[in-house]
């Protein structure tokens, strides 16, 4: 989705608004009425961009491998 989209407000988007208590101070909105995408996820995604952050425990997607094992040599 683009920014520039809409997106409507659903029953869903309402439950999820007041889970994480942005609803309050959104209290007019209503189902069928449409926000801009980036205001729609202040209001019903306010951790859309911190969720995948904390997934990481704060590493910045650090892959550990194992050592290589070049074990005997081929001759």
């Amino acid at each position: 989705i683009r920014p520039n989209q809409y997106r409507g407000i659903t029953e869903y988007a309402l439950r999820k608004a007041k889970e994480k208590g942005t609803f309050n101070r959104y209290n007019y909105l209503e189902v069928g009425k449409q926000l801009c995408y980036p205001h729609y996820l202040d209001i019903v995604e306010p951790n859309y961009h911190n969720e995948s952050s904390t997934n990481n425990n704060g590493q910045d997607h650090i892959i550990v491998r194992k050592p290589l094992s070049f074990g005997k040599k081929l001759l």
